[in-house]
């Protein structure tokens, strides 16, 4: 039952990238940006811890030059057009302030963010399979915060790719199952309230595996930014991850599809200390660092 929906889950996906394809504008192809034609992409970023509405978001290019900066809106999204060459990628995306909803603790206020949480586009290929509408969430931060960790040597669009998939692997190995890094990179539906209408759709899952982070959370006596940031510093300081959030992560993901009427099954991640990805080419920039991580 599970590889069905697991087949189901991907088929959505790979459908969704086609659908989505449309957001792409101006000339060239992965190749062309390769040798530095400029391409222009509109999509939308999607902050959430639950929905970071008002965040600062900056994107910055592989060296750390700025290539973008936009505020949130009230559920987390905003859209924007960058233009990039092949040399810029990876980008890193930093989300700043503003404030969040906690799915945990739905008929609460907002919760004030006073952290960062960032992301990682490793090429303009992931970029194109998500459509151009990218996740800044607390599984994207913790693949930044991997990938931050390497040697500088060793920061390529290559191990920018495998950082969201380690990510994937010892947390949410359903989220990246035939499809790598594009899964756990393309947009989650925004949670703005405890009404928030989710359905079984990649998107939707992404925000339920979400939902169960908050959970997990406030079974902590912690706010979902501040889990975040415990687990990003594990991540960072070569630690294993918190055991219990990776023993409960799919079921308290599962019980938040339920109550939204859909059925979400996935595998346990595998735990443990995050492996190190290491280039096989040489490809790729040398990677920004792009903020601290984690939020509050």
């Amino acid at each position: 039952e599970m590889e069905f929906y697991m087949k189901m889950f991907n088929s959505k996906l790979i459908m969704a990238s086609i659908l989505s394809a449309s957001v792409l504008v101006g000339c060239g192809s992965d190749k062309s940006a390769d040798a530095n034609s400029p391409v222009v992409t509109s999509g939308n970023l999607t902050a959430a811890l639950g929905a970071l509405s008002n965040a600062d978001c900056v994107v910055k290019n592989a060296t750390g030059d700025t290539k973008l900066t936009v505020e949130t809106l009230s559920d987390g999204t905003v859209p924007f057009d960058i233009e990039t060459v092949g040399s810029d990628f990876p980008l890193i995306i930093s989300c700043t302030g503003g404030s969040y909803f906690d799915e945990a603790n739905p008929a609460d206020p907002l919760i004030s963010n006073t952290g960062t949480i960032r992301s990682i586009v490793p090429d303009l290929a992931t970029l194109i399979a998500v459509g151009g509408n990218v996740a800044v969430t607390t599984f994207t931060d913790l693949a930044v915060a991997l990938y931050n960790s390497l040697p500088a040597g060793d920061k390529t669009i290559e191990t920018a790719r495998e950082s969201l998939e380690e990510i994937g692997r010892i947390l949410a190995p359903s989220l990246v199952e035939n499809g790598g890094a594009a899964n756990l990179l393309a947009a989650p539906t925004p949670v703005t309230a405890g009404d928030t209408e989710l359905d079984d759709t990649p998107a939707g899952i992404y925000a339920a595996y979400l939902a169960g982070l908050a959970e997990i959370a406030d079974g902590k006596s912690l706010t979902p930014g501040a889990l975040g940031a415990l687990l990003a510093g594990q991540i960072t300081n070569g630690t294993a991850i918190d055991a219990d959030t990776v023993n409960n992560l799919v079921a308290k993901a599962a019980a938040f599809a339920a109550g939204k009427s859909f059925t979400l099954t996935g595998d346990t991640g595998a735990g443990g200390i995050a492996v190190k990805p290491t280039p096989t080419t040489g490809t790729g920039g040398t990677g920004g660092t792009g903020g601290t991580g984690g939020g509050s």
